[in-house]
C-alpha cells in the first residue's frame, strides 16, 4: 500500500478567506433552494469542488432503521459495498455518526473501520464529518482522495465542519419548507375531494386526471418541475366548483345560458382559491386556462392557440377524456374507442393536435 500524504495542502490564512468566501457562497446557494435533493446536489458538489476532491457523498439518517444511506454522491459507486447504507456505528461513516465526532485520515485504507480496505490499494485521505442540528443527528458528509495527490489540511477539516453546520440547519429548513408545502395542498386537495363529493358521478376524476395528464407530461420529455406543477394543477383544477351550486353540477337536463355562465366561472374561482399559496402559483394559469380552447372558443379569456400554457393544453385533454369515459348526469360514459374518435375529431379545434398525437401514441 502506498504512503499517504506525498504532498502537503497549503493550510495558510489564505485558504482560510478562501474558505470562508465558499462558505459565504454555498449559504446563499443553498437558501435559494426548497427540496432536501438540491440541497444535497448543491453540499456535496460545493464541497469536493472547493477541496478538490475525487469524491464525496452525503448520506442522511433513518432514526427507525438506525441507517445511514448515501442521498447524494459524487464519483462513489452506491452499490459497492453496502449498496450505499451503513448502519450506525458501521464503517468510518457510521463511527463519525454514532459519536458525533468528525475525522480527518491521511489514508482511511489503513483504517480498521474502513470497509473497502481490501480493494483499496491506493492513497485515500478522507475527511467525514457528522451533520447535526440541535444535537439531532441528520446525517454524516464524507470527501475523499485529492485531485493531485495532497492530503487534506487541518483547515479544509474546520471547511467541512462549517459546512456540516451549514448543511444540517439548510437540510432542516427544506423539510420543513416540504411539510408546510404539503399541508397546504392537503387543504386545498380536501377542497377538491369536498367539490367530488357534491358529484357522485366526478368521484375520482381528478386523480383520474392527474394520472392522465402527468403521462402525457412525461412522454413530452417536460422538466421534473413542470411534473410537479402538471400534478398539482390537475388535482386542483376543479377546485373552483366549490363555488358552484350543487343543483348546477347535477343538472339531468341541459344548462340553460345563466347555468352554463355559473359553471364558466369555476376555473377563475379556482385561481382565486389558490393565489395567495405561494407554492401553487404556477398553476395558476393552468387552472385558469384548463378550459380554453385551441380555437379560441373558450373560456375564461379565449385563448387561442399556443397563447394557452402548455399545461393547460395538456391538461384539456386528459380532462375531456376523463369526462368522455365515465358516466355524467346527463348522459352515459361514452365506449373507450368512441372516446379515443372524440379526442381524434377535436383536434386542432378544441385540443392542441400535438397533445392529442402525443395522448394518441399512449391511449390509442
Amino acid at each position: 500500500m502506498k504512503l499517504s500524504g506525498k504532498k502537503i495542502r497549503d493550510d495558510s490564512d489564505r485558504v482560510k478567506v478562501k474558505h470562508l468566501s465558499a462558505l459565504s457562497e454555498i449559504s446563499i446557494q443553498v437558501n435559494s433552494v426548497h427540496t432536501v435533493e438540491e440541497v444535497l446536489e448543491i453540499i456535496v458538489d460545493s464541497a469536493t469542488e472547493e477541496l478538490n476532491a475525487k469524491k464525496g457523498s452525503l448520506m442522511l439518517y433513518k432514526t427507525g432503521s438506525q441507517e445511514l444511506v448515501i442521498r447524494n454522491s459524487k464519483g462513489v459507486n452506491r452499490k459497492s459495498p453496502l449498496n450505499g447504507r451503513f448502519m450506525l456505528g458501521e464503517g468510518i461513516a457510521g463511527w463519525v455518526a454514532e459519536n458525533k465526532q468528525a475525522l480527518m485520515l491521511e489514508n482511511a485504507a489503513d483504517d480498521e473501520r474502513f470497509v473497502r480496505r481490501k480493494d483499496h490499494d491506493t492513497d485515500n485521505p478522507m475527511i467525514c464529518v457528522p451533520i447535526v442540528n440541535k444535537k439531532q443527528l441528520k446525517g454524516v458528509m464524507c470527501i475523499e482522495q485529492t485531485n493531485d495527490g495532497a492530503k487534506f489540511s487541518h483547515k479544509d477539516l474546520e471547511f467541512m465542519k462549517i459546512l456540516g453546520n451549514q448543511a444540517a440547519t439548510a437540510i432542516d429548513n427544506a423539510q420543513l419548507f416540504n411539510h408546510l408545502q404539503k399541508s397546504y395542498f392537503d387543504t386545498i386537495s380536501a377542497l377538491a375531494n369536498a367539490v367530488e363529493a357534491k358529484d357522485p358521478y366526478t368521484l375520482g376524476h381528478s386523480e383520474r386526471v392527474t394520472q392522465y395528464a402527468i403521462t402525457i407530461a412525461e412522454q413530452l420529455g417536460l422538466s421534473e418541475k413542470e411534473i410537479k406543477t402538471m400534478q398539482y394543477a390537475s388535482i386542483l383544477h376543479d377546485v373552483g366548483k366549490i363555488g358552484v351550486s350543487g343543483n348546477i353540477l347535477n343538472k339531468v337536463g341541459r344548462l340553460n345560458f345563466e347555468e352554463y355562465c355559473a359553471i364558466k366561472q369555476h376555473s377563475v374561482i379556482g385561481e382565486n382559491i389558490i393565489k395567495r399559496v405561494d407554492f401553487l402559483q404556477e398553476t395558476r394559469p393552468i387552472i385558469r386556462g384548463h378550459q380554453e380552447r385551441y380555437d379560441g372558443s373558450g373560456y375564461p379569456d379565449g385563448l387561442e392557440g399556443e397563447e394557452i400554457p402548455l399545461l393547460a393544453r395538456v391538461l384539456a385533454v386528459a380532462d375531456i377524456f376523463d369526462a368522455l369515459i365515465t358516466d355524467r348526469p346527463y348522459r352515459k360514459a361514452f365506449y373507450y374507442k368512441d372516446a379515443i374518435k372524440i379526442i381524434k375529431d377535436n383536434s386542432g379545434k378544441h385540443l392542441d393536435p400535438k397533445i392529442v398525437e402525443v395522448f394518441l401514441d399512449i391511449f390509442s
